[in-house]
């Protein structure tokens, strides 16, 4: 193997001409480890979402990007990590779809029922569906998908729940108990919504029951006399 220590000698002028071109070759590796890592991301994403992960091989996502085994394995370590990276890269974009429903909508209460029902909009997507909903809990584990299958993840619920408890939107419960709930109920769901081989009833069905449970955390009225 090539070694990168210099050897003792004087410095010529070639050798420092190599010498300040290096960040150069520093920002080209840098480049091309970019793009061969987007690359192998991208393939892999296709072939876990439209064969699922026990049918993808790591040989056909090396056919398929193009790249060698050993370009793969400077990114990932095997199929698992490739996996998960993709699971991270599917989970954070359906959480920009989640964080832009909260932003749109204008209540506290409407913020919190528009989050769960982008939740389950997100349990549409083939991507979500097949990765993080099929296939992620088996392959990564229970806690490992908990952290990175469920966008936005549990502290983003406990705050809008917090909010709406606050402006008595939602009754005053535990917090923290409240939104393991309703998050069990919304991933509950997208499994269900996974399974259906009816999805526009299915999340019609779901969008009733989240919107049923809501209502029914909202803070009770005092009796009139």
């Amino acid at each position: 193997m090539r070694s990168f220590l210099r050897q003792p000698g004087p410095v010529s002028l070639r050798r420092h001409t190599t010498d300040s071109a290096s960040p150069e070759r520093k920002d080209g590796r840098l480049q091309r480890g970019f793009f061969s890592r987007s690359r192998v991301l991208l393939v892999a994403e296709r072939l876990f979402v439209t064969r699922g992960y026990a049918r993808t091989s790591l040989e056909a996502i090396i056919a398929e990007s193009g790249l060698t085994r050993g370009a793969i394995y400077h990114h990932f370590d095997g199929k698992e990590a490739l996996f998960a990276a993709v699971a991270e890269a599917i989970s954070a974009r359906a959480a920009i779809g989640i964080a832009l429903a909260a932003q749109s909508a204008t209540g506290i209460d409407d913020r919190l029922r528009a989050v769960c029902n982008a939740y389950l909009d997100a349990g549409l997507s083939p991507a979500v569906r097949q990765v993080l909903l099929v296939d992620a809990p088996a392959v990564l584990g229970w806690e490992k998908w908990r952290t990175i299958g469920t966008p936005q993840g549990l502290g983003f619920l406990e705050m809008l729940i917090q909010s709406a408890v606050a402006n008595d939107a939602v009754a005053d419960l535990p917090v923290r108990a409240l939104a393991h709930a309703l998050l069990g109920a919304i991933n509950e769901l997208n499994m269900s919504l996974a399974a259906s081989d009816d999805k526009d009833r299915a999340r019609l069905e779901a969008g009733l029951v989240v919107d049923r449970l809501l209502s029914g955390l909202r803070p009770r009225q005092p009796k009139s006399r």
